[in-house]
């Protein structure tokens, strides 16, 4: 929606009219109540020191790069354009998101609460899953181009202008076999961290919900999931839906009680397999670049790497 109306920093931001008000109305009624805003009480000390540290990096780091730029190193493509204003975006997001513990802490009083919630986001995740699979099937079937037109490096490169019609940038060139869809985000890699997170709150509903109606929603939910990690050319969604799905079941015991399940899971494994079945080089092209990037490079040994020149540098 905003990049309908227009990308300006102004509707960026416009979420924070809804969101400051009503933190600020949460912050009062803990007072009046005279109940702990900072939870859990044992997070305070190390949530102030880290303030602390961030509020000294933003003086000392980005403030004194404001007032005396570094220069370009030969493997730079450009300058920070504006470092104290990369700090206060930093500042932004710790303190908006992290109020959102104390906000689950009192919204959700009661199990009808918690239902509420659970179905709500469940419900959100088929919607955005479904709208992420319409827009693959648009660049697909060519109503949207994605980066196919793009030259040199820009078809290998997600970009702005190439969106189609919902979500930000992405990059679908199919002469080259690479894709990235940012779904309903604005980035991929957002899009990757959505998928990887809904697998858990679909779970809790598709299998811990009252209701047999919202626990077959949350397999639905599951398998849309799925789904999208399959097509959404996200290697790190790939590897880690199936995963934490796998350990989901081993951890809360269903594996135990599967024979309750089983209808539910031929359902679902119905889902799963048309998509599978129809395009078998839609997946086996995702599992080959998964197993490519791994190749080129190992995530452990590009943990050990990034660990000894932090180690170095300091």
């Amino acid at each position: 929606m905003i990049y309908y109306i227009g990308s300006s920093p102004v509707f960026q931001l416009a979420k924070y009219a809804f969101y400051i008000p009503a933190l600020i109305g949460i912050c009062q009624n803990c007072i009046k109540q005279r109940l702990p805003i900072i939870l859990p009480q044992v997070i305070k000390i190390p949530l102030f020191i880290l303030l602390g540290f961030c509020v000294l990096t933003l003086i000392f780091v980005n403030g004194i790069e404001q007032i005396n730029p570094a220069p370009v190193e030969f493997f730079q493509k450009a300058p920070q354009e504006l470092p104290i204003g990369m700090g206060i975006l930093g500042f932004k997001v710790l303190l908006g998101y992290l109020p959102l513990i104390t906000c689950a802490y009192y919204l959700i009083r009661n199990q009808k609460d918690f239902l509420f919630l659970s179905r709500l986001q469940v419900s959100l995740i088929i919607i955005c899953c479904t709208l992420g699979l319409i827009q693959y099937l648009l660049l697909l079937t060519g109503v949207c181009q994605g980066t196919r037109n793009a030259v040199r490096d820009g078809l290998f490169k997600a970009s702005l202008e190439a969106r189609c019609y919902f979500g930000g940038s992405l990059l679908y060139s199919s002469s080259q076999g690479v894709i990235r869809l940012p779904g309903t985000f604005v980035a991929p890699w957002q899009w990757a961290c959505f998928l990887r997170s809904s697998i858990f709150f679909a779970f809790g509903t598709g299998f811990s919900d009252p209701k047999i109606r919202w626990r077959s929603v949350g397999l639905v939910a599951i398998a849309l999931v799925a789904i999208n990690a399959v097509i959404s050319g996200q290697r790190i969604a790939l590897i880690l839906v199936p995963i934490c799905f796998t350990l989901l079941l081993i951890i809360t015991g269903k594996f135990a009680a599967i024979k309750r399940f089983i209808p539910i899971a031929i359902g679902l494994a119905i889902i799963l397999g048309i998509p599978i079945v129809t395009d078998l080089e839609i997946a086996q092209e995702r599992i080959n670049s998964l197993l490519g990037r791994w190749e080129a490079s190992p995530p452990h040994e590009f943990i050990v790497h990034q660990f000894e020149d932090s180690w170095k540098g300091q």
